[in-house]
Parts: structure tokens; C-alpha cells; sequence
């Protein structure tokens, strides 16, 4: 399949993505991308030491009492920055949706449809949605991130909270902090619900 855009991350994101071990490529496409040196220049004022996550950051609930919420795409429609959104989503919109030693992932409207879920599709990482117009996973989309008090991201893995992996469902409760018309949506989360078995 031809290589497709990326959804937007915020300039934080951004700069996590660039301090990652390995770059990020889409499923579909072997050839990786490349930093921009902003990115990188942006690295540098990343917090030094590891943290932990607060807790009751990331939760995980029973099905039965897993949280009711609009679907990601209806809330991001119409929220602004500085708006307390709760929204429904899944883990994915890209080959790999953590952000190493960084609390940042993405996650995708719950209505899209995994490659898995097509009978004829192959692709090894299904929770990239790279079978959907890129156009339109850009605006289904979200970079959650668990931030510090100065709004920048823990310096802490979310891809080691059991139960949160790629196609997780979750609920995603927080704070609008970036938007903009070319599919940008971040949100600082007080809290990620994992719905569990």
C-alpha cells in the first residue's frame, strides 16, 4: 500500500517522538520518517529524570461498569481548548501509538474499522487503521498525554499499564490542550479507563 500522512501530534508529542529509540513508520509503508531538527532542537527541554504515573491515572473496569461517553470524533467536533472532554476511543492510529519513556499515546475513534476486521486484510499492526482514508483517521484521532505541572508530558511509558496495548478500548477523561484544523488534538488526561474483560 502507498505511504499515507500521519495524524498531527503537538509540538510536546513531537518532541518525545523524537527522543523514541525507533522512528515511527505506518504499517503499510517499510520506509521510516525522518525527525524534522525542530523536533529534535524541541527534545532538549524534555524533564531529566523518570516519573511515575499519578494514581488512578490509568484504570482498568469490568465491562459491566466500563464508563458511558460520546465517541471520540462527536466530542473533538465542537471542543476548544481548555474544554474538560470525556470521550470513548481505542489504542491506535499509527504503527506504534506509545511514545517511548513518555506518557503519550494515540487513540482512535471506536467506530473506525482495524485492518484485522477486514476478511482480506494482512497488515501485521491492524491498530494503524491504515486501510482508512488518511484524511480521516487525521481528524479521528488524539494524542492523550499524562502531563506534569508545568503541562509537560511524565517522562513515563503508558505502554507498560497493564491492559493498555493496541485496540484497547478506553475511556479518555481530561483536558483539551492543543487543536487546530489540520487534525491536531491533544488532551491532557486526569484519567484513562481501560475496559477490561
Amino acid at each position: 500500500m502507498p505511504s499515507r500522512a500521519l495524524p498531527a501530534l503537538s509540538v510536546r508529542a513531537s518532541a518525545a517522538l523524537a527522543l523514541a529509540a525507533s522512528l515511527l513508520s505506518t504499517a503499510c509503508s517499510e520506509a521510516p520518517s525522518k525527525p524534522s531538527p525542530a523536533n529534535a532542537q524541541a527534545g532538549a527541554s524534555a524533564p531529566a529524570a523518570p516519573t511515575a504515573l499519578p494514581a488512578g491515572a490509568v484504570v482498568t473496569a469490568a465491562a459491566a461498569s466500563f464508563p458511558e461517553a460520546a465517541a471520540l470524533a462527536d466530542v473533538r467536533a465542537s471542543a476548544k481548548v481548555g474544554d474538560r472532554v470525556i470521550f470513548r476511543g481505542v489504542v491506535g492510529g499509527r504503527e506504534e501509538p506509545f511514545v517511548k519513556e513518555r506518557a503519550i499515546v494515540l487513540v482512535a475513534d471506536p467506530r473506525l474499522k482495524a485492518c484485522n476486521a477486514r476478511g482480506d486484510d494482512h497488515c501485521r499492526t491492524p491498530w494503524d487503521f491504515c486501510c482508512e482514508d488518511p484524511d480521516e483517521l487525521r481528524m479521528k484521532t488524539a494524542t492523550i498525554q499524562v502531563v506534569d505541572a508545568s503541562g509537560r508530558p511524565l517522562r513515563v511509558g503508558l505502554d507498560g499499564a497493564p491492559g493498555l496495548s493496541p485496540l484497547a478500548q478506553v475511556v479518555v477523561e481530561g483536558t483539551v490542550a492543543e487543536r487546530d484544523d489540520a487534525g491536531t488534538f491533544v488532551v491532557n488526561a486526569t484519567r484513562i479507563t481501560i475496559r477490561g474483560g
